[in-house]
This record gives C-alpha cells, structure tokens and sequence, in this order.
C-alpha cells in the first residue's frame, strides 16, 4: 500500500471523526464500553453457544482481537494501571472460512455481529460502514471498532512485507504468514470450557504485541524522516504548475498530468493531519512499547 492509499484510508476515517466531540471523550467513551466488548466478542468465540444473541451457532468464524485493545484486556487482567487510556478503539480480525457457503458469507458473519452489538448497546446509535476490506462500527458517531476480514478462501493481502505491522510480528513469533498464523488458532479446542483456551483464540500474545509495537515505531520514525522530503518534493511541484500555467506550451500532455498527479500525493501527505496521525501513532507505539518491555 503506498503513501497516496495510505492517506485515503486514513482520510476516510478522518473525514467521520472530524466533526465529532475531541479524542479525550471519544476515549472515555471508549472506557466505559470496554468490558462489555470484550465478553461480547468472547460470547461471540464460543463454538456451542446457545445464548440468544446466536443461538446454536455452526459457522466457522470468529473474532481475533489485535494491537492496544488486546494489550488492554492483558494488562487488566494483570491489574496493571497502564491500561487505562492505551486505547480509543477495538481492532479485530474476523476470520472465517467460506468454503462450504457462497462468496457472500463472510458478509452474514459482520451482519451477525453488528445485530448482536445493536442488541446490547441499544442506549446508542450504532452505524457499520465499509472503506475496501476495512469495516467501521461507530457509536452515537464515535468509532469504537475496526474489523477486517480474513477469509481463507480469499487472498489476504496485507500492505507489504517491508509496511505490514502484523507479518512482522507474526513472523518474529515463528509463522510463515497469516494464514499459518490463524491456523494455529484453529487447532484451539475446548474453547467452550476453558477460559484460557478462549482468551489464545480470542487475543493476540503480549509478545507478539512488542514485536508490533518495535516494527510500528521503526515504520512511523521512517516516514518522520520523510516530512523535509514531502515539503520539499510539495513546494517544487506547486511551483511547477505554476510555471505550467505560465508557460503551458512547454510542457507535453503527459507531463502536465504527471505533475499534477504528483502534486496532489505530497500535497496530501504533506498535510498537517497526515504528519501528526504518524507522529501520535509514534508516540502510542513508544508507550506500549515501553509498558511491554516490562512485562515480556
């Protein structure tokens, strides 16, 4: 995923927080749901569960909760005090296998979950909208959850193996790819009765979180490196339409258009919001770095 993908992810879920209440409240908001979350997405886990959210549920899916969220729920468990605020949202990995179902089943799997969130939280607006692979869940206009899918029958594909935060940290605890990874995570039995058992499938390890949080603090202090470039390379191509407006018969078609699809990448990732989301994502990587050292 290059720079210019990388921004209209990021942009699109800027453009449905912007006009929210600020970080501070969507956090605490975040706070008060958590505990909630996390036995709704365990309930979720369970292979026999006959509760009236899914009744008797056979479908092979189940949630994989990664990054701060899953530091969180360790760390409470813990009774560390670190846990408080490590997070303002839940990322998850929807795993499923579609192969006895159509190419479509892996959409009932969301629509399951998000019915049986509505259920719960019905003192709040819930609204699930879909950017490509990732799927936003928000509350009263807050995003509280991101969830992608991984379906084994469709090819995952993470941003690349130099950016992809998650394959080198699966890859520093010993698996191949992604789908070893989860397939390590099948193998869990017993799910239903053992606590422990449900937690490995339900939580990414601690370790596997420091191996994160190393990759994600090299990545974001490598694209810090970049801002003089981004202004740079921003500033040269304004003032090259510029000149183009000036002196259009100079220039040929193709390079016209070549400049003018450069300036809007740097004009973009030279943007005030695109540097401080690296910078804070630096900040919060460094910090769960730090409160994982101790304890991995």
């Amino acid at each position: 995923m290059n720079f210019q993908q990388k921004y209209i992810k990021y942009k699109q879920k800027y453009n449905i927080l912007k006009n929210n209440i600020n970080n501070q409240i969507a956090g605490d908001l975040f706070e008060s749901l958590f505990d909630k979350l996390i036995n709704y997405c365990l309930l979720f886990n369970k292979k026999n569960d006959d509760n009236y959210l899914f009744g008797n549920s056979k479908f092979n899916r189940y949630l994989h909760i990664k990054g701060g969220s899953s530091i969180k729920y360790h760390l409470k468990n813990l009774n560390k005090p670190e846990h408080h605020n490590i997070t303002s949202d839940l990322d998850i990995f929807l795993v499923c296998d579609t192969k006895d179902y159509n190419s479509d089943t892996y959409s009932s799997y969301l629509d399951e979950f998000f019915t049986g969130l509505q259920i719960l939280f019905q003192d709040y607006t819930l609204k699930l909208e879909t950017f490509n692979n990732l799927n936003i869940i928000s509350f009263n206009d807050i995003i509280i959850i991101d969830i992608t899918i991984f379906d084994y029958n469709i090819p995952y594909i993470n941003d690349d193996i130099e950016t992809s935060i998650f394959y080198f940290a699966i890859e520093k605890m010993g698996f191949d790819n992604e789908k070893s990874y989860f397939d390590s995570l099948n193998l869990l039995d017993d799910i239903d009765t053992d606590l422990n058992l449900l937690e490995k499938k339900t939580f990414t390890p601690l370790l596997l979180e420091k191996f994160a949080c190393i990759k994600g603090i090299k990545l974001q202090q490598y694209y810090i490196n970049l801002f003089p470039t981004w202004n740079f390379q921003f500033n040269y191509y304004k003032n090259k339409i510029k000149n183009i407006k000036k002196h259009p018969s100079r220039f040929s078609k193709n390079e016209i258009n070549h400049t003018h699809k450069l300036f809007k990448i740097y004009f973009k990732q030279n943007s005030y919001e695109y540097k401080q989301k690296i910078i804070n994502k630096f900040n919060k990587y460094s910090l769960k770095y730090c409160i994982l050292s101790k304890l991995t």
